[in-house]
């Protein structure tokens, strides 16, 4: 978990608790919810904004 967030970190300069998130979730074969999509435009990861789900 640790290299993929430095990973993550050195390639988009992002702040180190949304790599260790982003990480977590790429690491798991998660999808990351979150209102702030566009922080995590990272390949390979699902990132899904819960305000735009439609019922």
């Amino acid at each position: 978990m640790i290299e993929a967030s430095v990973r993550i970190r050195r390639a988009r300069k992002m702040k180190l608790p949304d790599c260790i998130i982003a990480a977590t979730a790429l690491s798991g074969g998660f999808s990351l919810v979150t209102k702030n999509t566009s922080d995590f435009k990272i390949a390979g990861l699902d990132v899904v904004n819960p305000y735009s789900i439609t019922r």
